[in-house]
């Protein structure tokens, strides 16, 4: 007879968020951790694992097979993590893939951004998804309870990991970032307006290409577009509004020859024919411990393309300090790669190697930004003290005639007069 249990070393088993049997989304067939339905994982290194489980028959939620909805995505990555967070890509994939090279599609997208602190960028994001299926029940496998009577837990976890994928979802999807330069303060005010009266998610319409317009003023430094399943070529676009326009025509691309989009996962709790009680302390530790590696990663990587912006477009700055720049430049790299050197020890040994490095993160103070000299029109020059374009002209005070040379005198015959405009 199969006893109920409650593990010996709770520590090891459970949802990361101590949540039971929340789900977690798992990025599908472009990820670098390639899972099957059924299959274990842990959640905290990011490593597949065995088959510990029977899944019972895979159904949808409306038990109808059919049924298909376009989704749209609209927001403005404000970091290298928001970045990494909205492309669905854990802190332990990301690190694994950084620092192993084991780059996905996915990654390897979002390290192509070299996000910065100057530019502006919004991510949209088009995703047409088939209904979610999930199994219909789940048992454990013979090999698995024996584990588990025999109170072999560290065992059942290296070969099981926490979760179990028991659900899967397929479609097409694609990301497209538009990063913007802004030359003008009244700009990138008006940009933050257009930003705060957008809706952050809409359903496929003929109200999108509407919302787009607002964006049609601003100019764009690049677009990167990822896709993921799909078929046929996407429709050229240069800014958001032919974004808007072409919207329909990129869901009918996705919704042709679909892929996994996502898989589903769960703890092991509820699993016949054992009730086996979860407990996460530990592991939800271990998983802190990688989100801070993760974020600080990012904010290093950040700050470091930062410099190289700044280094690079050196006439956009005031009073730029190269050996100033030089210096927190080694200092970043160097906190990067101590910042790496605990990565690998914490997936070396996920239960004893995980700990924050004592090294603090640099800090840069950015140099004052101006405006490139060229985009001042011909005659104005630059004002650091004003942030604009400013003329100076002489203008006359009083005509001087033979019978008014004395009045004028009296005058300066000429004055200044400093005209200031702010460049669009």
């Amino acid at each position: 007879m199969i006893r109920s249990l409650a593990c010996g070393l709770t520590i090891f088993l459970g949802g990361l968020a101590c949540a039971g049997n929340v789900p977690q989304n798992i990025p599908g067939e472009d990820a670098t951790l390639a899972l099957l339905l059924g299959q274990g994982v842990n959640t905290v290194d990011w490593t597949t694992k065995g088959f510990c489980v029977e899944l019972g028959e895979l159904q949808t939620q409306s038990r109808q097979s059919t049924g298909q909805y376009a989704e749209f995505r609209m927001l403005e990555i404000s970091s290298e993590s928001s970045l990494r967070q909205n492309l669905n890509i854990s802190a332990a994939g990301m690190l694994k893939s950084s620092i192993f090279f084991k780059l996905d599609a996915r990654t390897r997208f979002a390290r192509s951004v070299n996000k910065n602190q100057f530019s502006r960028y919004l991510l949209v994001h088009v995703r047409v998804a088939n209904q979610l299926e999930l199994a219909s029940s789940f048992t454990f496998k013979q090999n698995a309870i024996d584990l588990l009577t025999t109170g072999r837990m560290e065992d059942f976890v290296e070969f099981c990991g926490n979760e179990f994928i028991y659900g899967r979802r397929t479609g097409g999807e694609l990301f497209a970032l538009f990063e913007f330069e802004f030359h003008s303060k009244s700009k990138e005010q008006q940009f933050d307006v257009a930003v705060k009266s957008q809706g952050m998610n809409w359903r496929a319409s003929a109200g999108i290409g509407h919302e787009m317009k607002a964006f049609d003023k601003f100019g764009k430094a690049q677009i990167k577009i990822y896709r993921l399943g799909g078929k046929g070529r996407f429709p050229h676009v240069d800014n958001l509004i032919d974004f808007g326009r072409k919207f329909s025509e990129f869901v009918d691309v996705l919704g042709k020859e679909f892929v996994t989009l996502e898989m589903i996962s769960k703890d092991y709790s509820g699993v016949e024919p054992i009730n086996l009680v979860s407990n996460s302390k530990m592991l939800l530790k271990q998983d802190q411990i990688i989100q801070q590696l993760a974020l600080s990663r990012d904010a290093a990587l950040e700050t470091l393309n930062t410099i190289i912006y700044i280094k690079r477009n050196i006439d956009q700055f005031v009073d730029v300090d190269a050996s100033y720049l030089d210096g927190v430049e080694r200092q970043v790299k160097e906190f990067i790669n101590v910042n790496n050197s605990h990565v690998i020890s914490c997936f070396q040994d996920i239960f004893a190697g995980c700990r924050v490095p004592d090294l603090p993160m640099p800090t840069l103070l950015v140099p004052t930004r101006k405006l490139n000299g060229d985009r001042c029109p011909y005659g104005w020059l630059w004002s650091s003290t004003k942030r604009a374009c400013c003329q100076t002209q002489k203008t006359v005070t009083c005509q001087i005639h033979d019978h008014q040379r004395q009045r004028c005198l009296l005058h300066s015959l000429t004055k200044s007069v400093t005209k200031c405009r702010e460049v669009t």
